[in-house]
């Protein structure tokens, strides 16, 4: 397992720990935690060829660098699914409209806009 967290300054407040095609994000995922750690993401995301996993369960807030970083996974693997989806991560997905580009528990939520 590979742990991406800042190393100078403050302790990190999130970050995201890779293990091959499962990653777990912790604590607070925003631009601070991002800077160090999504080229890292990118670089595992690119050597990634099945399906991906993020457990989610950790994570304590997520502002809209995380977003991007979710939208940026989703538009480049060829599926990603989420775990532990805390109730304020779910929400933030749902108000941008995320959500159905994601796998939650084995199905692919519907989108309000999309037929049945």
């Amino acid at each position: 397992m590979q742990t991406a967290r800042t190393d100078d300054g403050p302790p990190a407040a999130g970050g995201i720990d890779f293990c091959g095609e499962r990653w777990s994000m912790w604590g607070e995922i925003d631009m601070s935690a991002l800077l160090e750690v999504e080229s890292q993401a990118l670089r595992h995301l690119a050597e990634s060829s099945g399906e991906l996993v993020i457990d989610l369960a950790r994570v304590t807030f997520m502002d809209s660098a995380g977003l991007r970083l979710l939208g940026r996974v989703a538009s480049s693997a060829s599926a990603v699914r989420l775990e532990g989806l805390p109730p304020a991560v779910r929400e933030v997905l749902e108000l941008s409209a995320m959500l159905p580009l994601f796998e939650l528990d084995g199905h692919t939520p519907q989108s309000p806009n999309r037929p049945r």
